[in-house]
């Protein structure tokens, strides 16, 4: 028989499975962050927007998936590996790629004229490189 999930994938599914959440209404993507209040531990999740009868709803758009979020008690802790994700807001795209803007044009591709000094052209690749590491990595 073929294996249809990871060890991953299986592990998330019995950890949602166990705070109530049907795995598969969870999207991969979804945001899922712990949170601790009044009441204890909860597990914050985007979940797929389901109509009465348990179909996705399209979003206000009509061009993805409708999601919205759901707030469950933390009854058993998550897999060790795993991390909260919260996507990045439009505002938090938007900053990040004004960085690299706001510094100047490419200095790597500068650093290659003719006839520039070497101490100058070191200089450019330095800050070329201090650009790239300004922007996180999102893959």
């Amino acid at each position: 028989m073929v294996k249809m999930l990871s060890d991953r994938m299986e592990a998330m599914a019995t950890w949602l499975d166990a705070l109530g959440l049907a795995p598969g209404s969870v999207p991969v993507w979804a945001d899922m962050t712990i949170q601790d209040g009044p009441n204890g531990r909860t597990l914050r999740c985007e979940v797929y927007d389901l109509t009465a009868d348990g179909h996705k709803q399209v979003d206000e758009r009509g061009k993805r998936v409708a999601t919205t979020f759901v707030t469950v008690p933390l009854k058993v802790d998550p897999p060790s590996w795993w991390k909260p994700y919260v996507k990045p807001t439009r505002d938090d795209l938007l900053d990040i790629i004004d960085k690299p803007r706001k510094l100047g044009p490419d200095l790597e591709h500068e650093a290659t004229a003719p006839g520039m000094h070497e101490t100058a052209r070191e200089a450019k690749r330095d800050a070329s490189r201090r650009i790239r590491a300004l922007l996180p990595d999102l893959a």
